[in-house]
């Protein structure tokens, strides 16, 4: 969900990688580059959606639905 999120708001993919290897290994190691200013408000969201670690993630979809929320507000 975070990486097809972070595409609609960017406008690419959170990762690149010049073969299916590369790719898979940027999912693991990299961190997507921020955002473009004009979303730069999802950008907290992302970072959790897109967490390496798994206990950095959200915990459960009503926590997403509340953060999702909370950036609905502010727009």
């Amino acid at each position: 969900l975070g990486a097809m999120l972070y595409e609609v708001l960017a406008g690419r993919p959170p990762f690149d990688g010049d073969d299916p290897m590369a790719l898979a290994m940027a999912h693991v190691q990299e961190a997507p580059a921020p955002l473009p200013a004009e979303v730069r408000g999802w950008q907290p969201l992302i970072d959790r959606l897109l967490a390496k670690a798994p206990d950095a993630r959200l915990p459960d979809a009503d926590t997403l639905l509340r953060a999702l929320d909370r950036i609905a507000q502010r727009v």
